[in-house]
């Protein structure tokens, strides 16, 4: 029987620590990172969003929300296979699940990950 290491976690968007995770992550060599949802808000500011853009609007924030994502939570994991499911802030509105799914796969294709798969 095989084993398999792999890192699942979800609501990374209120911690301050996501490059110590990914370090965690590779020293426990995982094989593969699964995100479990709830990417970002959406009904309101995530904290690490906020503190970099501290004068953004709601709207600035809902139209940058996912590739802020993409930037400061998935690209650290650039070099495994990830594995992202959809929470329900995915599909808070202004967001929906079809527009989720879009936005977030054409991202993650732009962004360099070596390979990412979303369920929807």
């Amino acid at each position: 029987m095989a084993l398999c290491c792999f890192r699942g976690l979800q609501e990374l968007r209120r911690c301050r620590h996501a490059s110590a995770i990914t370090q965690k992550v590779r020293r426990e060599g995982a094989a593969f990172y699964w995100h479990l949802g709830d990417y970002r808000a959406i009904y309101d500011f995530d904290q690490d969003f906020r503190q970099r853009n501290r004068n953004a609007s709601i709207s600035t924030y809902e139209n940058e929300a996912w590739p802020d994502f993409i930037e400061q939570q998935l690209r650290s994991f650039a070099d495994l296979p990830v594995y992202l499911a959809l929470g329900n802030h995915e599909t808070i509105a202004p967001k929906t699940r079809a527009e989720a799914i879009l936005t977030i796969r054409r991202l993650v294709r732009s962004s360099g990950t070596q390979e990412a798969k979303i369920a929807g």
